[in-house]
Parts: C-alpha cells; sequence; structure tokens
C-alpha cells in the first residue's frame, strides 16, 4: 500500500477587468433619465419568480449598477426611484457563466406608474473574453441522445471539433481537461483508461458551459477545455418526472457488411422530485437514475480451435443527486448538495473475445462528492464567496476465478497477475474570493486550497504467474473452455520441461519435479509468493 499527498495553493487577483464567476452570472448596466443624466440611488432588483430568490443592487454616483453571483435562470429586473415610474424588465434570461449588460431609462412620474419591458440577454456578452458556448436548459430538455450521455451535448458547441463523446469531450489526456459542477473542480486525476470520470444522471444536470480557449486564470489546471456544469434546483412548484428508455436489438437495423443485427439492450429507469421547503426561501431537489446493460460476450479463443461458448457479461451503474437551496436574506445564500454514483462489472472479459473466460474479473467502481457554497453581498457590494467541497473515487478490480497467471504463447489461462487491485483518489477543495467594484473596472482576489491523496492495494502475482516457451498442442484438452471456473480439472501434467520462468510452483496434482527450469534469474523463489505494491 502506499500514500501520496498532495497540496496546491492559488492565489489570484484580477484588475481593470469585468469580474467571471465560472458557474454564476452578473447584471450591469446604467440607469438615466428621459434627458440621458445618470441616476444615482436607484433600487434595481433581480427576482427569479420560480424560487423567489432576489438579488438587490444601488446605482452609484455614475448610475451604475451590478448585480453579482447571479445563478443561472429568468428573472425579472425592477428599477425603482421615488419621483420616477417604476421600470421593470421581465423574462431576462441568464445561461451558465454569461453576463449581461442592461441599461435602464427612467421618466418622470405624476402618478404612480410602472413601465414593462420585455427583456432578452444579449446575443454576445461582451463582460468576457473566452471562447466557447452553452447548453442551456432547452437543449438538455428537448434534444434527444441515444444512451442520455449529457456530456455529448458539447459537439453543439464551436471549438469542439470530435465525432464521438465518451466521459470527457473528446479530451484524452487528463491535463487537457477540466470538470466543474457548481463551481467545484470533480476531475478524476488518477486513471482516465481505468476509471473516467464521474457519472451524472442528464435530469439532474440543468445546463453547462464549454469554454475552449482564453478561460479566466480562477479555473486553471487545464491545458485546452473547461466544461462548467450547474445541477437542477428546486422551486416554489412541487414536480416530479418518471422516465424510462429502453433500446433493444429488435428495433435495430441489419449490419450493412454483415447482414446481421448486432446483439444490443440496455434499460434506463429514474425520476426526480423537487419543491419547496419554505416558499421562496428553502428549496429541494434530488435524482435518481439506474441504468441496466445485459450483455453477452462470445469466447473463442484461437487456440482451443472449434470451442466457443457466450458469456453474460452485464454493466449496472446508480446515479443519485440530491441538493437544497437556502436563500437566508436578500444578500446571503447558501447551498449544499451531494452526488453518488457507482457502476459495476459483475463478470467482465477485459480484453478480446480471444482471451480466456478464466480472465475475467469483477470490476466494481464507485465516486462520491459533496460540496456547500456560501454567498454573501455586503451594502458596499462586496461579494464574498466561500466553496467548500470533497470528492472520492475508487475501484476494485477483482478475478472471478482466484488463479494463478498460466501464459503461453497464443493463449493465456488464469487470473490476470495484476489483480487484486484496488485504487482510491481523494482531494478537498477550499476556495474563498472577495470581488468589487471600483468606477467603471471590477476586481477579485482570493485563494484556494487543494489536499489531494492517492492510495490503495496491489497484490501483484501473490497466487503466482507461469511462463511457457511453447503452447501445448493438447492445451485445448487441458483448459477447455467449459472448465473456465474449475481449475482443479485443469491439467497442466508433464509441462515442467517448458516453463521458462515461474512465481509460485505448478498445482502438485498435476506436476512433477521441476528440476530446475521453474524459476530464472530475477525470478521468485519457487513455491514462495512475490506481492508487489505501489
Amino acid at each position: 500500500m502506499s500514500h501520496r499527498t498532495c497540496v496546491a495553493v492559488l492565489l489570484v487577483s484580477l484588475s481593470a477587468v469585468t469580474d467571471v464567476y465560472a458557474q454564476q452570472a452578473t447584471i450591469v448596466g446604467t440607469v438615466e433619465d428621459e434627458s440621458g443624466l445618470v441616476l444615482p440611488g436607484v433600487t434595481v432588483t433581480a427576482v427569479d419568480p420560480s424560487t423567489g430568490l432576489t438579488l438587490v443592487a444601488v446605482t452609484d454616483g455614475s448610475g451604475q449598477y451590478r448585480v453579482q453571483s447571479v445563478l443561472p435562470g429568468t428573472y425579472n429586473l425592477t428599477a425603482e426611484l421615488p419621483g420616477f415610474a417604476t421600470v421593470v424588465l421581465t423574462d431576462v434570461e441568464l445561461l451558465v457563466g454569461q453576463n449581461a449588460t442592461l441599461d435602464v431609462t427612467m421618466g418622470l412620474a405624476t402618478v404612480q406608474e410602472t413601465v414593462t419591458v420585455t427583456g432578452e440577454a444579449p446575443l454576445i456578452d461582451f463582460q468576457q473574453a473566452d471562447v466557447g458556448g452553452n447548453v442551456d436548459r432547452r437543449q438538455m430538455d428537448m434534444i434527444p441522445i441515444s444512451g442520455r450521455n449529457w456530456m455529448e451535448l458539447t459537439m453543439l458547441v464551436k471549438g469542439v471539433t470530435n465525432n464521438t463523446v465518451g466521459n470527457t469531450p473528446g479530451i484524452d489526456q487528463l491535463s487537457r481537461f477540466q470538470l466543474n459542477l457548481d463551481g467545484q473542480e470533480i476531475t478524476q486525476q488518477t486513471s482516465v483508461t481505468s476509471f473516467g470520470q464521474p457519472g451524472m444522471s442528464r435530469d439532474a444536470i440543468a445546463e453547462y458551459e464549454v469554454i475552449t480557449d482564453m478561460f479566466d486564470v480562477t479555473q486553471g489546471r487545464s491545458a485546452e477545455l473547461q466544461v462548467n456544469a450547474i445541477t437542477k434546483s428546486g422551486t416554489n412548484d412541487t414536480s416530479g418526472t418518471f422516465y424510462g428508455y429502453f433500446r433493444d436489438d429488435r428495433f435495430n437495423a441489419a449490419d450493412p457488411f454483415t447482414g446481421e443485427v448486432l446483439p444490443y439492450e440496455n434499460q434506463q429507469i429514474g425520476g426526480t422530485l423537487g419543491g419547496p421547503i419554505i416558499q421562496d426561501r428553502v428549496h429541494y431537489f434530488f435524482s435518481y437514475e439506474r441504468e441496466r446493460e445485459p450483455g453477452t460476450t462470445v469466447v473463442s479463443p484461437n487456440a482451443l480451435a472449434g470451442q466457443i461458448m457466450s458469456f453474460s457479461t452485464p454493466i449496472e451503474r446508480d446515479a443519485v443527486m440530491g441538493r437544497t437551496d437556502f436563500q437566508l436574506t436578500s444578500r446571503n445564500r447558501l447551498s449544499v448538495r451531494g452526488n453518488y454514483y457507482r457502476q459495476n462489472r459483475p463478470q467482465d472479459l477485459f480484453g478480446s473475445s480471444s482471451s480466456h473466460p478464466s480472465r475475467m474479473s469483477k470490476r466494481p467502481t464507485w465516486s462520491a462528492f459533496g460540496q456547500a457554497n456560501w454567498t454573501h453581498v455586503t451594502e458596499g457590494n462586496l461579494l464574498h464567496e466561500l466553496k467548500v467541497g470533497y470528492y472520492q473515487f475508487w475501484w476494485v478490480w477483482e478475478p472471478v476465478v482466484p488463479t494463478p497467471e498460466y501464459r503461453f504463447p497464443g493463449l493465456t489461462v488464469g487470473a490476470p497477475w495484476n489483480y487484486y487491485e484496488e485504487i482510491r483518489h481523494g482531494k478537498s477543495p477550499f476556495r474563498y474570493d472577495l470581488s468589487g467594484v471600483n468606477g467603471s473596472h471590477a476586481w477579485k482576489v482570493g485563494a484556494e486550497y487543494l489536499h489531494g491523496r492517492d492510495w490503495g492495494e496491489w497484490r501483484a502475482r501473490e497466487r503466482g504467474q507461469y511462463l511457457f516457451t511453447e503452447l501445448p498442442h493438447d492445451i485445448a484438452d487441458r483448459v477447455p473452455l467449459e472448465l473456465w471456473n474449475q481449475p482443479g480439472r485443469w491439467d497442466f501434467s508433464g509441462l515442467d520441461s517448458i516453463v521458462e520462468g515461474s512465481i509460485g510452483r505448478l498445482p502438485r496434482a498435476t506436476s512433477t519435479t521441476c528440476r530446475g527450469r521453474c524459476s530464472r534469474p530475477g525470478s521468485a523463489t519457487p513455491g514462495r509468493s512475490a506481492i508487489g505494491s505501489r
């Protein structure tokens, strides 16, 4: 077993640029009267009618206002000043990471009156210099995707040129990709090939932003691409969904080359529920999804000519997400969220169909992460943001048939030599940001502390490994497919003369004395096991 602890600290200071909040947005603008004179002291209030979320700002001496820490959604904006007609801008939509500039003109009011204007977020965001695009809520809800992998919608964003997406947007190097959920880094940094990135139900993700270039320094730790996603939250209306998506090869067309329908089956069921705990103040949201893919692998090793068997190799996945949002005051907001994901492969033939089925393994993987976000806006329009979180990934590779590994030229029998293996990766991010405005400039300073740790267990060659110089002509009778999980009936008698090297000893029931051929320089003493660790 080994342990590794890494700590990274990031200090950021931004001057003469407009503020960028990754998962949040900002509404800025200038308020003038009908003659073009600026109006200080105007109260500007942004309200999300679905949740009652209320954010307040006041114009300064130059008539400018700034509504900060705005969660993505649709808002109604109200500008009020005694002696002037109240102006209401409705349906102002903000996406993840988007900033809106909304200037307001107010006229004198001789009687109490309100002017209502239908507002729209600008097509071009002048507040940011990054390159990328958004996948909004309508696209998430309405665009069908085979397999329902929400990350595949990144192909709609400019700058993403790959044709296929797995659990990263076409990025094969961890240093080139960063996934952020509700402002928290959750990228798995240990092994992209054996595990990948955390699984989340498409119905738990509200929308997300993909930045392909010029992302700000506060995001960092990526050389090419950032994905900023936000989870769904509850509203003042209690609502939920229940769904099922089923795929079956009976509805598939035949392969144009072979003329046969390739076998396939997949089922996904799940649901969501959200609503108010306290109207306009506290809301909850919960989602659960289970996926089952009962696959089949047909095995026919070339060395066992004429022998063929089919095996059930199912995949099961569970994804859970819960979130609670607290609107403490118009200037204080708290959000708490937790996710859990499990993928189970109880019988997986890792490799190819030409492998001996005794090499099958159990390969469960898990991920869990949680976060708490607190934001506070002071009377002087200073924005305090505190984010605390934790996430962990772990996976286990364990043989179905715990035997030694017998490696012949052209055929390997028995459990892989490097199983059992258990690896865990955990990280605790803590981040604080302070933002403010000085005239026409915005500034931001903050600190981030990352505490990471990798640990695990690797029992290399603990069951033994045997290397043979040639493949016996009767190998099909010695390890037939039908006895793949009955190692006590395998026959290795008379093979000592072709053993090139070994760790351990051939089964006593079928072996003779090694006559000095069982080990080679650098291998373990016959009869003992070598245990490696990392």
